[in-house]
């Protein structure tokens, strides 16, 4: 059978034709992000343009038209507000989008914190979509008052291919207006928000069936009419999901920024986002904002011409050499222990080993992980990958794809017949 898995990222979107877990052709197009100071917006409709196109480019250059089921990987937290003729009445406000700190910093004054934390899962951050809709009843009451919907990516997406406004648990719990042990909208932060419950997605398990293309869409994309919408999830999560994410196993995705997720009994871990990801079951995530960025920026400053330079050099280095990094370069990172003897190959480690313990210090708690399953650019890095290892004390474990996103989709759309990405080497 034949699957379609999209990933729908935040610069990007990626959409894969699969034969029974292999990956017969992929689309990938990038598009830009409308930044203007704190204020940063993406087009909506562009998303849904650009895939339409990648499944239009799927079905003609592979030749298959009768695909069984497509899913959807999301980035999450983004909104955009729909009129009651299913338009979008304006840009769609990206998670990084931070114009709403007055209305973050009311939160934590009338709401507190920790309250927030217990009920959401989530640290008092403006990038979630709650203070951006509190930014929006202040700023746009209008917009507000007449929206019918407002949709994160995963939610458009589906509401587009077949008319059902559905998010999964995953997306919803990072909207910081979900209750995720209740599993339902929050009643005090939709009044905050100035919507209502009807405003919203209704939220289901990934996995769900949600309906068949629509055929006038069909007809358009020259695939079958019985193509069946099956619910996705958010990126990490679905990524998670793809890497193989189970009991003592650990996913690192390694990009221009990293996520860490797992699953994690003992109560609440308040340095980590927490989220619901079925109807029952939970993670944990921890974001490291600027690895990939980190690692680029030294290369450009250093005069690498390649990444495999740079591993070349640290692997002839063989450690830092006293080199370490404070690599959150978004808050203004730092760079320690330099010397006249110390090697291009020593800095280059030496942010390996400091990105490294980032990730060891996630998991200084009693967390049962013995297993890390690392996808994404920096996972091409087999010495990153042994420090990694070498740091935390765990086996890290290369897959056969850094794609886990779009297969977790797949996973979902082929209801399970689809298995994870394969182990290629363990570290």
């Amino acid at each position: 059978m034949n699957y379609i898995g999209i990933d729908l990222g935040t610069t990007a979107v990626k959409c894969g034709i699969y034969e029974d877990g292999r990956e017969l052709a992929l689309y990938r197009r990038e598009y830009q992000l409308i930044a203007d100071g704190d204020f940063v917006e993406q087009k909506a409709e562009l998303w849904w343009e650009i895939i339409k196109e990648g499944i239009r480019s799927l079905a003609k250059e592979t030749g298959i038209y009768d695909i069984e089921a497509l899913s959807v990987s999301s980035q999450g937290i983004s909104i955009v507000p729909i009129d009651k003729d299913g338009n979008c009445m304006s840009n769609a406000i990206s998670w990084l989008d931070t114009r709403a700190a007055e209305e973050t910093e009311y939160l934590g004054k009338t709401i507190g914190e920790d309250a927030i934390y217990a009920t959401t899962g989530k640290k008092l951050i403006s990038c979630y979509t709650l203070p951006k809709m509190m930014w929006l009843k202040k700023h746009r009451p209008e917009t507000v008052k007449n929206a019918a919907l407002f949709l994160m990516p995963l939610d458009f997406v589906n509401f587009k291919l077949c008319g059902e406004a559905v998010t999964d648990y995953s997306m919803a719990s990072g909207t910081m207006m979900y209750d995720i042990d209740r599993r339902c909208w929050d009643e005090r932060f939709l009044e905050l928000a100035g919507v209502s419950e009807a405003q919203l997605p209704k939220v289901a398990k990934m996995g769900t069936f949600l309906g068949y293309i629509f055929p006038s869409l069909a007809k358009e994309l020259n695939v079958s009419p019985k193509m069946k919408i099956i619910l996705g999830g958010q990126d990490q999560k679905l990524s998670a999901l793809g890497a193989g994410i189970g009991k003592g196993i650990a996913t690192l995705s390694v990009g221009t920024s990293s996520a860490i997720t797992f699953a994690m009994g003992g109560g609440e871990k308040r340095d980590f986002a927490r989220f619901a990801f079925d109807d029952k079951d939970t993670v944990y995530e921890v974001a490291l904002e600027t690895t990939g960025a980190a690692l680029k920026w030294l290369k450009n400053t250093m005069g690498y011409e390649t990444y495999t330079e740079m591993d070349d050099d640290a692997e002839a280095a063989g450690c830092s050499g006293g080199v370490s990094f404070d690599p959150n370069f978004s808050k203004g990172g730092n760079l320690c222990g330099i010397k006249l003897g110390v090697t291009r190959g020593q800095i280059v480690y030496g942010l390996y080993e400091s990105i490294a313990k980032e990730v060891a210090r996630c998991f200084a708690h009693d967390d049962g992980i013995d297993e890390i399953r690392i996808f994404g650019g920096g996972a091409k890095s087999e010495i990153w990958c042994r420090v990694i290892s070498k740091v935390t004390g765990k086996k890290v474990a290369m897959l056969n794809t850094n794609e886990t996103a779009a297969l977790g989709a797949v996973m979902l759309a082929s209801d399970g017949r689809v298995a994870p990405a394969t182990i290629v080497k363990y570290i």
